[in-house]
């Protein structure tokens, strides 16, 4: 069953997405994203991370939220966005923790799941062109890949505060 999304719910992917290109920002390419984190939640906001490394070897993070329960009579979804210099120790850090996205995996889960999800979170990890995206808990083959990426996101989330 493929979900239909309104024109509001589009351009609000295609922003969190691209935070690259997000309106008001410095532009940069999408070459410099190392890595793209994202959590949406069923009741709350939908959040993207992103880790840049400039030419000038310099590492950015930038979050870009969308406040899914903006009234619906608006137009153009209610989006925000920050950036954070970081050191290259931390940026170092945290890549070197990243678990190997390239692995063939069927599902991320160890048991059958349907597609009905309700009022869940969805969590997910974008490198490159690999990605996997999961909600609840996942699988034991990929629970470094979970450790990872709260504790990553613990550290963003830091900056921002």
């Amino acid at each position: 069953m493929n979900k239909k999304y309104t024109d509001r719910e589009l351009l609000a992917q295609e922003i969190l997405f691209h935070p690259e290109i997000y309106p008001g920002m410095i532009r940069r390419n999408s070459d410099e994203i190392i890595f793209l984190l994202w959590r949406s939640d069923g009741l709350g906001d939908y959040m993207t991370w992103s880790l840049f490394k400039s030419d000038n070897n310099k590492h950015y993070v930038r979050r870009v939220i969308w406040k899914q329960r903006a009234p619906y009579k608006l137009k153009k979804p209610e989006t925000i966005a920050a950036e954070c210099l970081i050191s290259q120790e931390m940026a170092y850090s945290i890549m070197q923790g990243l678990p190997n996205l390239n692995c063939d995996i069927d599902s991320p889960y160890d048991d059958e799941r349907s597609n009905l999800i309700i009022d869940g979170t969805e969590y997910g990890v974008k490198m490159g062109s690999n990605q996997i995206s999961w909600q609840g808990a996942l699988s034991q083959r990929l629970v470094e890949l979970t450790k990872w990426y709260e504790k990553t996101l613990c550290q963003f989330e830091k900056l921002f505060c």
